[in-house]
C-alpha cells in the first residue's frame, strides 16, 4: 500500500506484464524494476524469468524492491533461479 505507488492511484490503469513477452525478449540483460508496483509481488516472476532463460542463457538480472513479503522459501527459490542466470544477477533491496 505505498502511497507513491501507481496501483493505488484509481486514474491509473495499471495490468501485469504479459508472460509472453518473455518469449521475445533478446537481450543479455534485465532489470525488474516498478514504476506501477514492486517486481516481486508479480505473480508470474519464476515463470517470467524461466522464460527469459530459455533465449538468453546467460542473462544478467537485477530485481529491485523494498522486500516487504514472501516468505523465507520463496526468496530461496528466486536464489536458485537467479543462480541459473549471469553471475553478476542480484536483488537490491531499498528500504
Amino acid at each position: 500500500l505505498c502511497r507513491y505507488c501507481q496501483r493505488n492511484n484509481v486514474n491509473t490503469p495499471t495490468e501485469h506484464l504479459d508472460l509472453s513477452i518473455a518469449d521475445k525478449i533478446r537481450t543479455d540483460k534485465a532489470f525488474f524494476s516498478g514504476t506501477a508496483g514492486d517486481p516481486i509481488f508479480y505473480p508470474q516472476l519464476f515463470e517470467f524469468i524461466e522464460r527469459l532463460l530459455v533465449n538468453n542463457p546467460n542473462i544478467w538480472i537485477s530485481i529491485a524492491t523494498n522486500g516487504s513479503i514472501h516468505e523465507p522459501d520463496w526468496w530461496r527459490r528466486l536464489a536458485g533461479l537467479l543462480k541459473r542466470c549471469h553471475p553478476f544477477s542480484r536483488v537490491y533491496f531499498g528500504i
